[in-house]
């Protein structure tokens, strides 16, 4: 099995760079190029690079069930990433902001730069519309990673509400454009909330089909 998945690693990579083989020997060095590399200009970059770094991992592969590896986010459309943004999102204790759930401080540490500062990436009618919510602004959005989810969470839920056609025609498809705003935030909170009372969230073979299809 291990061999087979080592293929289906290379094949992938192989597939998504166009026909780019990074295993075969290149430059003066005679060298391969690194796991992941010509992949940085593809729409799934992240969600790719990982699923790669399992298939070519021989210890990570054995010790991952087929069946995790079958639902990884590179397989997941683009509502289902959504759909589990909004879904983590709708966590209580991210709604309330509880400092002392240790799977926040995992979300909110060390993120990535094209999120750690989202609040600028968000147009700022959006912002602005979002935040007046919050007459009290120590409860206004906060460059937290939890925040972001919050938000994302909450515009999926009134977005279609006929108060918000102004947030909705600036925003267009909301999916699409959290997915391009933050390419690499699925794959953070799915490997942050792994092994953690949020890991229900995570679709797999036995709660996929359960889920209703975004509007």
């Amino acid at each position: 099995l291990g061999d087979s998945l080592c293929a289906l690693g290379r094949l992938v990579q192989y597939v998504v760079t166009k026909g780019e083989d990074p295993f075969v020997e290149k430059g003066a060095a005679g060298e391969p190029q690194e796991v992941g590399a010509g992949l940085s200009e593809i729409p799934d970059h992240a969600e790719t690079v990982d699923l790669i770094q399992i298939l070519l991992s021989p210890g990570v592969a054995r010790q991952t069930q087929l069946s995790d590896i079958l639902y990884h986010p590179f397989f997941w459309p683009c509502n289902m990433r959504y759909r589990f943004l909004r879904d983590v999102g709708n966590e209580s204790d991210i709604k309330t902001r509880n400092t002392e759930n240790m799977t926040l401080k995992k979300l909110n540490h060390n993120p990535s730069e094209s999120y750690s500062k989202w609040t600028s990436k968000i147009d700022k009618y959006v912002m602005t519309k979002m935040n007046k919510f919050y007459k009290n602004e120590k409860y206004q959005y906060q460059d937290k990673v939890t925040d972001l989810l919050k938000l994302i969470r909450n515009i999926g839920e009134h977005i279609e509400e006929e108060a918000n056609a102004g947030m909705k025609a600036l925003i267009g498809d909301s999916a699409q454009y959290f997915q391009k705003t933050f390419p690499e935030l699925v794959m953070h909170v799915y490997k942050n909330i792994q092994n953690t009372e949020f890991m229900k969230h995570i679709p797999n073979a036995h709660n996929c089909l359960l889920n209703p299809p975004l509007r």
